[in-house]
C-alpha cells in the first residue's frame, strides 16, 4: 500500500506545484531561473526534485517485491530507460538554470537570462 502511495504521490504534486506556480507567475513571484528563497521557482524546483525522489525510490522497491513475477517482462531495462529518460530531462534544466545562474552563458542578443535557460 505504501508503495504504491509512494509512486503515486507524484501524480499529485506535480499538478498542484504546477497550479502553485503559474499562481505565483501571475503575481511575480515566480522569476524563472531565479535560485531565491523569496520566489517560486526556487521551492517548485525542490517540491518537485523531492516527489520525483521518492517516487523513484518507491518504483525500485515494487520493482524489488514483483522482481519475480515480472522476470518474463524483462522490465529492468525498460524501467531504466524510461526512469532515465525522466529523471535527466527533469536534471537537465535544473543544470541549465545554474548554469545561467552562474553567468557561464554569455548574453544573446537582447534575451533575458530566463529565456536563454
Amino acid at each position: 500500500r505504501w508503495c504504491q502511495r509512494g509512486i503515486l504521490q507524484y501524480a499529485l504534486i506535480r499538478p498542484l506545484v504546477t497550479v502553485a506556480s503559474v499562481i505565483l507567475l501571475a503575481v511575480k513571484y515566480y522569476d524563472d531561473g531565479a535560485w531565491r528563497f523569496d520566489r517560486g521557482w526556487l521551492w517548485a524546483t525542490v517540491i518537485n526534485n523531492i516527489g520525483v525522489t521518492i517516487s523513484l525510490y518507491f518504483l525500485v522497491l515494487f520493482y524489488q517485491i514483483a522482481k519475480s513475477d515480472l522476470t518474463p517482462y524483462k522490465p529492468l531495462i525498460k524501467f531504466g530507460v524510461i526512469k532515465g529518460i525522466v529523471f535527466f530531462c527533469y536534471w537537465q534544466s535544473v543544470i541549465v538554470m545554474g548554469i545561467v545562474a552562474l553567468d557561464w552563458v554569455p548574453p544573446f542578443r537582447d534575451w533575458e537570462r530566463a529565456r536563454i535557460g
